[in-house]
């Protein structure tokens, strides 16, 4: 049992908390169906989690007054060669996009062999605005390196590159927390990093729960992560290499006069 045996995902928590630990009810697009998601924040939550038999914890990228309107745009990178090396170079690429758009993002593991790179925002463009941002990144990455990067989702067609993965953004995705223990054997924690730390000689499976409580003793990467919102480029054509061709203006008017 535990981390040896086998796992599912849960979001729907109808039944079974604590009396105390706050849902939030969400009518599901794709089925009709009511889902109840734990609103987290709290240590009673996290107890009640772990009571249940929680390992890895999931968050999404919003709060509950504002579900469509994002506080952070994530990315994925998956190396379909199982090569955190891999994951890294691909990290690298993408920061360097990121910075000459003037956008700050605060790197992770995530737990396995990939990275996670997550960029907070202030509260403005609204779930397919980032969701559309975040794929128009991925493509520039996929064009200006591709042998190494790929936004091929399905496995079979990646040739063994990294998966440029955007498709964490949107509503109802998840993403692994960040200090969130997985359900993989040695424990790893999906573990915030400096961008100086991201090698591609590191191991990721040296961040564990033996080793985390150390970690944080000693340094927290993402300390400053919430005093660095930001705005994403009103104009995604001034993408660099030319990607993007609409601004979040007007992906913005666009759903203005779709629900006239």
């Amino acid at each position: 049992m535990g981390i040896e045996g086998g796992c599912f995902f849960e979001k729907n928590f109808a039944k079974g908390l604590p009396e105390g630990v706050p849902t939030l009810a969400v009518p599901a697009e794709s089925s009709g169906k009511t889902v109840h998601y734990v609103v987290g924040g709290s240590k009673q939550t996290l107890l009640a989690l772990v009571n249940l038999g929680c390992i890895a914890v999931h968050v999404m990228n919003c709060e509950v007054g504002s579900l469509d309107l994002p506080d952070w745009l994530a990315f994925d990178l998956d190396p379909s060669s199982g090569l955190f090396a891999d994951a890294a170079k691909a990290a690298f690429l993408l920061r360097e996009l990121l910075e000459r758009m003037r956008i700050r993002s605060f790197p992770k593991t995530t737990g396995g062999r990939g990275l996670h790179v997550l960029v907070p925002l202030r509260q403005g463009p609204d779930q397919e605005q980032v969701r559309l941002f975040a794929h128009a990144i991925c493509q520039e990455l996929a064009r200006r390196s591709p042998r190494t990067i790929t936004v091929e989702a399905r496995k079979a067609n990646r040739q063994n590159r990294v998966f440029a993965d955007w498709l964490r953004n949107a509503f109802g995705q998840t993403i692994a927390a960040p200090y969130s223990v997985r359900c993989r054997r040695g424990a790893p924690v999906s573990t915030p990093l400096d961008w100086e730390e991201v090698r591609p000689e590191l191991n990721p499976l040296q961040f564990n729960l033996r080793t985390t409580g150390r970690r944080l003793a000693a340094k927290d990467p993402w300390t400053d992560f919430w005093r660095h919102r930001q705005d994403l480029p009103e104009n995604m054509s001034l993408l660099p290499g030319g990607g993007g061709e609409q601004s979040t203006s007007s992906l913005k008017n666009r759903k203005n006069k779709q629900n006239e």
